[in-house]
């Protein structure tokens, strides 16, 4: 009976360790806004894609050249490895062809009215010998939430990195996709850079997203894990306390 009853126990608490929630610590938050009918993914391996400048500012300028080398790599691992120019080629080619005066106007005239500048796009593409241009600006933040539980309330940070992009045709000289790569994190910054332009790529070219993630998600989510961690406490408090009843039977 002694025996019985120490495989007993055991088998309570084999049964209550597995009474554990996981926890999730980031969401992609990238989403497809818009796409022209006359664009698709595949046209970015026939006729290639620069990647402008990242534009950045203020609190986010640390940002902007780590997002440029991150969004050539993965764009390259993603596409045709010689149909992507990184920014440094683009720099380049805009030195060359002594091109950065007119396309920092372009770039400021753009910001202001929302216009593509089209006859400038259509030379970019000309002497970059691509069909599109990614234009990408960074956008940053940071959210401070309060979780309840039953047991208390929490307060957690939530680190998100996001960029808002559009892809230029250079024939048309006119926006073909819209969209959004961002990734939201739970702890710490480190990986925001990289996660970002993944995320970015994944969605880029692809039809109007349906339903995107957010930062809201990434909370909710934490908020039930902290839920679930409360009631599976409080079972293996019950079952351990059942268990030592049964030993001392």
């Amino acid at each position: 009976m002694r025996t019985f009853n120490w495989l007993a126990f055991l088998l309570i608490i084999i049964i209550s360790s597995s009474c554990t929630t996981t926890v999730q610590t980031f969401v992609d938050t990238s989403c497809s806004n818009y796409r022209s009918p006359d664009f698709n993914r595949n046209d970015i391996n026939e006729k290639g894609i620069s990647i402008m400048p990242v534009l950045g500012g203020g609190d986010k300028e640390a940002y902007r050249r780590p997002m440029g080398d991150a969004l050539a790599e993965a764009l390259r691992n993603e596409f045709e490895y010689e149909n992507i120019n990184s920014t440094q080629q683009v720099i380049s080619v805009l030195n060359k062809n002594n091109l950065t005066e007119n396309y920092a106007n372009a770039i400021e005239q753009y910001n202001i009215s929302g216009i593509v500048p089209r006859n400038f796009v259509q030379e970019l593409g000309s002497v970059l010998k691509t069909g599109y241009l990614l234009y990408t600006k960074l956008l940053a933040d940071v959210d401070i939430s309060t979780i309840y539980s039953m047991k208390n309330a929490k307060t957690i940070t939530i680190y998100e990195l996001s960029v808002e992009s559009q892809v230029w045709d250079t024939e048309l000289g006119d926006v073909v996709w819209e969209g959004k790569g961002g990734h939201a994190s739970h702890f710490g910054t480190g990986a925001l850079v990289s996660e970002t332009a993944k995320g970015l790529t994944k969605v880029l070219g692809e039809g109007k997203s349906l339903s995107c993630n957010t930062t809201q998600d990434l909370i909710n989510s934490i908020q039930q894990s902290e839920a679930n961690q409360y009631a599976a406490m409080y079972v293996l408090s019950t079952i351990l306390s059942i268990g030592l009843v049964i030993l001392l039977l």
